[in-house]
């Protein structure tokens, strides 16, 4: 999914010592959906995320997980959530990325 960077968070330590940070995608396709909420974990995918100035047209590879619980009413809940592996800043006919395995990685242009 392609789209302009924005509001990334700050980065969230949790009491696994597990790190976690989110950012907005504004969606330069359109459609109903034009933002969505991208969560990252691990320090290798953060590092590149703050790497990246907000306003920049990037191209995020992400998975798509979903997630159960009950609430204390005892109804079941259901979430999804929007996980980034990979985002790639789009940088003229060319884009370069850092993946989380530290692999350089160069792709054609998103348009």
């Amino acid at each position: 999914m392609t789209g302009l960077l924005h509001n990334v968070s700050p980065k969230q330590v949790f009491k696994s010592d597990a790190v976690k940070k989110d950012f907005i995608l504004s969606r330069t396709s359109g459609g109903p959906y034009p933002n969505v909420i991208f969560e990252v974990f691990g320090n290798e995918i953060i590092a590149l995320l703050d790497s990246i100035p907000a306003n920049t047209l990037v191209t995020v590879e992400f998975e798509i997980y979903g997630k159960s619980s009950t609430g204390k009413d005892g109804i079941p809940r259901y979430f999804n959530t929007f996980r980034a592996f990979n985002i790639i800043p789009v940088v003229d006919n060319t884009s370069v990325s850092v993946s989380e395995n530290n692999q350089t990685v160069t792709e054609p242009k998103v348009n």
